[in-house]
């Protein structure tokens, strides 16, 4: 990107002006001209990058889907949306031009569901083939804790085995999300998907990417269908 001159005699009047806890809308979009931006440019997503739009703690809207997320694996993902626990509508790269393989693995959903229990659009690229993470409660344990929440599951669905639920979402976006292609380990996917959130019935993924967009479209009809619901889920620790 091209530099810009410094105007210095503004900062202390647009820092007594902005407040930071109020901004709810935020999105950055990428100027190059370029739909190849060299590795290392300011298109990549890391947490340095990310760590300055912490101090937007109110944020509703956080839209960064042309920068590339594919360095932010799992552990980063429960660090860098933790300040965020009013979003609303979340994009992390999904229309990333180089399109490069995710670190993250569905644990970044769950991890975003947890921190951010009002979401209600999520457009986020992680690894389709990597199997989910083991629930963290049985079937039992997760009927106990719907009971003693109902409050809580009225505003934000039922707790599962995964420890957390969002009723809001009836679709998401995975860009160019790899996803494998093992029948039972799609059927898991959508398992794990579809208990975090139960509602969702509509996946939407990179057109251009057909092998990827049919097996996307396979883990939304088992979805949509039901062909997941009690399935044992094959799992990573």
């Amino acid at each position: 990107m091209p530099s810009v001159p410094k105007d210095t005699t503004r900062e202390p009047e647009l820092s007594q002006r902005l407040d930071f806890a109020q901004l709810r809308f935020l999105t950055i979009e990428l100027t190059t001209p370029s739909y190849c931006p060299p590795p290392g440019s300011s298109s990549l997503l890391t947490e340095p990058l990310l760590f300055p739009l912490h101090s937007f703690s109110a944020l509703h809207t956080l839209d960064l889907s042309s920068f590339r997320a594919s360095h932010l694996d799992d552990a980063a993902y429960e660090r860098v949306v933790a300040p965020w626990p009013e979003l609303r509508c979340l994009k992390l790269g999904t229309t990333d031009a180089l399109k490069w393989w995710p670190a993250a693995s569905v644990r970044a959903v769950i991890a975003v569901l947890r921190s951010c229990p009002h979401l209600q659009t999520l457009h986020i690229v992680f690894n389709g083939s990597i199997p989910p993470p083991c629930p963290t409660m049985n079937d039992e344990e997760a009927s106990e804790r719907v009971e003693d929440g109902k409050d809580e599951r009225a505003e934000v669905g039922q707790v599962n085995r995964w420890g957390v639920s969002n009723a809001h979402i009836t679709q998401i976006h995975v860009g160019h999300s790899p996803i494998g292609v093992d029948i039972a380990g799609l059927k898991g996917l959508a398992t794990c998907l579809g208990s975090v959130m139960p509602r969702l019935r509509t996946i939407q993924s990179e057109k251009e990417l057909s092998n990827l967009a049919g097996r996307w479209r396979m883990v939304q009809d088992m979805l949509v269908r039901g062909d997941a619901v009690g399935l044992e889920v094959g799992c990573v620790t």
